[in-house]
């Protein structure tokens, strides 16, 4: 071969790569794997009242490593209030302003890419009359 044929085989050897994608720079990148699966739904919810505040507690999430933490909201007919503006880590929450009668509460699990799971609703009546919490009153 010539000289003029070699540079002709390159000129057509890049212009195959240019239409074709196969050169050293065109290895595909790696694709990121997007979490979007919501951690658990919080178990065994629960709420009582003590001086005129509700006390929430549920089970402890241990089967998301990715768990952030958890969310309350207060229902109050279709309006539906956050209690907690971001997740929380602790399994726990305090309602120190309830409402007076009927309290509807549902708490979410929420994981570190945001994912939140359905709720677990729990229903709790405050009193006027209730006073601090005892454990043989219904």
């Amino acid at each position: 071969m010539t000289g003029k044929n070699l540079k002709m085989l390159g000129a057509l050897a890049l212009l195959a790569l240019a239409l074709t994608g196969c050169g050293s720079d065109s290895t595909p990148s790696p694709t990121a794997v997007v979490d979007t699966a919501p951690p658990a739904v919080p178990a065994d919810v629960n709420g009582v009242t003590y001086s005129n505040t509700v006390q929430l507690e549920w089970a402890a999430n241990t089967t998301d490593a990715d768990l952030a933490g958890y969310k309350v909201y207060r229902v109050s007919g279709e309006r539906v209030a956050a209690l907690t503006a971001v997740a929380q880590v602790e399994n726990y929450y305090t309602d120190t302003n309830p409402s007076q009668g009927s309290n509807d509460y549902r708490v979410t699990s929420v994981d570190v890419n945001g994912n939140e799971s359905a709720y677990e609703a729990v229903q709790v009546t405050v009193d006027d009359d209730f006073g601090p919490y005892h454990p043989d009153t219904p």
